[in-house]
């Protein structure tokens, strides 16, 4: 479907609208500061190779700072060689879904040459292999290079809180999609807040992809951090589908990696090739015909275990996957049917498909380690914000129901919320803190507990954490979004709408 994009110029060029502390947000000495805005680069039409390269041109500064950034942290503690078979092991299997994803790569490199020839570790490898490492940097940071399978896996050489001089939070998203009687209009609405423990995902490019090489492709939304194509975790395309994905399994124990398909070009391939999100099930479970032809698998070999939502103008649903297993999670098993979908990165669903394709009894929230808990029980989970934000999205579903639209959605209650609700719908915004002898707003004790997620304590400390957010309503073709946290934006968001 051809496309174009429409913008409303005064939200990039005036810095009283957009994030009002962009100023205040952390960067080492020397680093560019964050912007107000998303760097808005319009429709990049064309080849793989040639839409790359016009994106490798707009950010190539800011690439060649993150590229350094993140090697300097991998290298401090790793080896050189480790991390690029890592890599190219990565590759292997992205070749046998799509090889034009790695031609967009390839042209980032060539369009961002003249930065990337300037960095510290110049040497170390080349162009391609900088912006591939980018592109893969957070699930090595987070799941680190598998091991055998049924072991323990290896976890990356160091990490970037250990590492880096501004502290590094976690990295908790949360995705929801409500439709039907849920809405005020009856039409779906779906929304990702991406929340990365990194400053640099806050050097924002967004602009539309056409790909007019190879099978025919839509158009799709890259709002994304300088280096990666779908950095944003979430992408929308103008045949009116969303696909996102979430970081899936909660214990580090019992994480199931493999050498499979990186969440990132999972999601650059569903976004370009799915009419439907069904289509996009299919790719992120099954991968393509020709994929399955060329690797003999029944089942896509993902890389770590992650959660999807798809999603369409007609309703959505949620893939929870591990490197080998998938299940399909449709509105909430806890409450009566409701036509709404959340995932945050624990997982649900009692039975699973295994790599042969053939359902068992096994359950998913078994092989990552994870169960749904109430919040006096944040002490089981790593990262205990996963059932808070869960709940608090589920109960403003619950409380909300028919009244909810894309306002309420930007608003406190949803994506901008403070807050957390017990598994049975009690509303907490404060706790009792000995620290600072009173009580104190959750956002402020528990980094990332809330959908709006903060951490470093009172007063604010401007950490690196993004929660940014992308909403997408399918049947307008509309996506909006924010850069930086939500609750500091100020104004229309900034947004884009494919037309046919």
């Amino acid at each position: 479907m051809e496309s174009r994009c429409i913008w409303l110029r005064e939200i990039i060029v005036d810095d009283s609208i957009g994030c009002s502390v962009a100023e205040k947000i952390q960067v080492p000495d020397g680093f560019p500061k964050c912007r107000h805005h998303s760097t808005w680069l319009g429709e990049l039409k064309g080849s793989w190779y040639d839409i790359g390269r016009e994106y490798g041109k707009a950010s190539a500064l800011y690439a060649r700072c993150v590229f350094d950034y993140w090697w300097e942290s991998a290298i401090l503690s790793g080896k050189r060689n480790d991390i690029l078979n890592y890599l190219h092991k990565l590759e292997d299997h992205v070749m046998l879904l799509n090889p034009k994803l790695l031609d967009m790569i390839r042209g980032e490199a060539e369009g961002a040459s003249v930065e990337l020839d300037k960095c510290e570790h110049a040497r170390e490898c080349t162009n391609y292999e900088k912006l591939l490492f980018i592109e893969n940097a957070m699930c090595y940071f987070i799941h680190g290079m598998p091991g055998a399978r049924g072991a323990r896996v290896s976890k990356a050489y160091g990490t970037m809180s250990e590492l880096s001089a501004i502290p590094v939070e976690a990295t908790d998203c949360t995705e929801f999609a409500i439709w039907g009687d849920a809405t005020a209009d009856g039409e779906l609405i779906v929304s990702y807040t991406q929340q990365f423990g990194w400053w640099i995902s806050n050097y924002r490019f967004s602009f539309i992809a056409t790909p007019t090489d190879g099978e025919r492709a839509n158009s799709f939304l890259c709002c994304t951090s300088a280096g990666m194509i779908t950095g944003g975790l979430f992408s929308c395309n103008s045949a009116g589908v969303g696909v996102g994905s979430t970081a899936g399994g909660e214990d580090p124990a019992v994480d199931e990696l493999d050498w499979g398909i990186p969440a990132s070009f999972l999601r650059l391939q569903a976004v370009a090739y799915s009419n439907s999100k069904e289509q996009a099930s299919e790719i992120i479970t099954k991968g393509t015909e020709s994929y399955r032809r060329r690797s003999g698998r029944k089942v896509l070999l993902e890389d770590a275990p992650y959660n999807w939502l798809v999603a369409d103008e007609d309703g959505a649903f949620v893939i929870e996957r591990t490197a080998h297993r998938y299940a399909i999670r449709h509105p909430p098993p806890i409450v009566r049917k409701r036509n709404f979908v959340i995932a945050t990165n624990h997982q649900f669903c009692e039975r699973s498909y295994d790599e042969n394709d053939v359902e068992s009894d096994t359950p998913m929230y078994k092989i990552t380690g994870d169960t749904d808990s109430d919040v006096a029980e944040l002490g089981k989970f790593p990262s205990p914000g996963t059932v808070t934000r869960y709940h608090a999205i589920r109960w403003a579903c619950e409380y909300n129901y028919g009244r909810i639209d894309e306002r309420m959605v930007q608003g406190h209650e949803f994506t901008a919320g403070h807050h957390w609700y017990s598994r049975d719908g009690k509303k907490i915004e404060h706790l009792w803190s000995d620290l600072y002898k009173n009580w104190m707003p959750v956002h402020y004790l528990y980094p990332h507990s809330t959908v709006c997620g903060h951490s470093g304590g009172y007063p604010e400390k401007y950490h690196n954490e993004l929660p940014s957010v992308i909403m997408f309503k399918p049947s307008e073709l509309k996506a909006q979004w924010t850069v930086y946290k939500p609750c500091f934006w100020v104004g229309p968001w900034e947004n884009s709408r494919f037309e046919a």
